[in-house]
């Protein structure tokens, strides 16, 4: 299974995520943010929220309670060969 073992902020929605593969891909999340955060959790449409997420258990997330949180392992399997040739990784 996919994991994620570390992250960094590097700019508006991009975060730097390193996988156990030894992987490290630039991910875009404002797609991701626009299509599944909703409701009291667009508070994590701030900068400042934003850049408050968390790795845990191979996942990352946002909020104590993990209120946004996206499965690595089918953001990882998602990414067609030629994207990820490219330097930023857009989700939709």
């Amino acid at each position: 299974m996919i994991a994620v073992v570390s992250a960094r902020y590097i700019k508006d929605f991009i975060i730097a995520v390193r996988f156990n593969t030894g992987e490290e891909r630039l991910v875009d999340f404002l797609p991701l943010f626009h299509q599944y955060v909703k409701g009291s959790n667009l508070k994590y449409f701030s900068n400042r929220n934003f850049k408050k997420f968390s790795v845990k258990n191979g996942n990352i997330f946002w909020g104590q309670d993990e209120d946004v949180i996206f499965s690595m392992n089918q953001l990882y399997y998602s990414i067609s060969k030629s994207a990820r040739d490219e330097e930023v990784l857009f989700v939709i």
